[in-house]
């Protein structure tokens, strides 16, 4: 059953990209500019490049960082729509809950400073977030909250994340009444500004698709390294499928396999 929404490509159409390329990304940000042509203010630039170094490094979709509320009538009133416009029918169940059922929209504020907390080794960041993509459906969505780890602390795009975490609890420190640090969002904006700054980090779409695109770098690297259960773990899916398909096209991996290969064959000498 189709759950709505725009289709992405599909991952073998996405070109892989080395770190080198989003740290390009990383740079640009302080040369971003307004509406007006006027350069962004300093305060709008540690933000955007933390949006940037986590969405990578966490691989993490978009709306599980920044938060969303779900509206299950509208979904449901799309999908339905859907049904017709393909000229299938309408599933009775579906009918009857649009019909019958009005449940409250299910809301996700997104993560905040609360969700941070060092490993015990101090070694590396560890960060707590909902899995929007698991849960029954038709029953309603259920609340998955992971810790997604490591986010090595002296990987150079921590420290924007570091840098972000600390301006932010300074600015509440500052406040009248400090706020619970679970009230503090990481992020104030909405998924539709988060894609709004990463085209404008990219016009020209020569490096990025969507903000997906990160998530689908993040688990191409990492397959080069990890079996397809390590990397389920990592990326938090439901089923094995998807490390599968990341693994078996993991290129570096197939090259040292075949090269190997060759090696136990005998015969083999490496020409310089």
């Amino acid at each position: 059953m189709p759950r709505g929404g725009s289709k992405r490509r599909p991952s073998a159409m996405i070109r892989r990209v080395s770190r080198r390329e989003i740290q390009t990304l990383l740079d640009r940000v302080d040369n971003m500019k307004t509406k007006s042509g006027r350069p962004i203010s300093e305060r709008l630039k540690p933000r955007n490049k933390v949006l940037i170094s986590l969405l990578y490094l966490s691989g993490r979709r978009v709306s599980e960082l920044l938060g969303r509320v779900y509206d299950y009538r509208e979904s449901e009133q799309k999908l339905i729509e859907w049904y017709e416009r393909e000229g299938k029918k309408v599933p009775e169940k579906l009918l009857l809950r649009f019909e019958t059922e009005d449940r409250e929209p299910d809301v996700y504020m997104g993560v905040t400073l609360a969700d941070f907390k060092k490993a015990e080794d101090g070694s590396w960041l560890q960060m707590r977030c909902r899995v929007l993509k698991k849960g029954s459906w038709d029953d309603g969505l259920k609340e998955v909250i992971e810790w997604i780890e490591p986010i090595f602390l002296d990987d150079p795009f921590t420290a924007h994340v570091m840098k972000w975490i600390n301006l932010l609890k300074a600015e509440n420190e500052r406040r009248r009444k400090p706020l619970d640090e679970g009230e503090v969002k990481l992020f104030r904006i909405g998924a539709s500004r988060a894609w709004q700054i990463v085209s404008e980090l990219d016009p020209k779409n020569e490096i990025i698709g969507k903000t997906h695109w990160f998530r689908h770098q993040r688990m191409s690297h990492l397959s080069e390294v990890m079996d397809p259960y390590e990397l389920r773990s990592f990326a938090k899916w439901e089923t094995i499928e998807p490390a599968v398909a990341y693994v078996h096209g993991a290129s570096g991996r197939r090259a040292a396999k075949v090269r190997k290969a060759d090696q136990k064959a005998g015969g083999y000498e490496r020409r310089m």
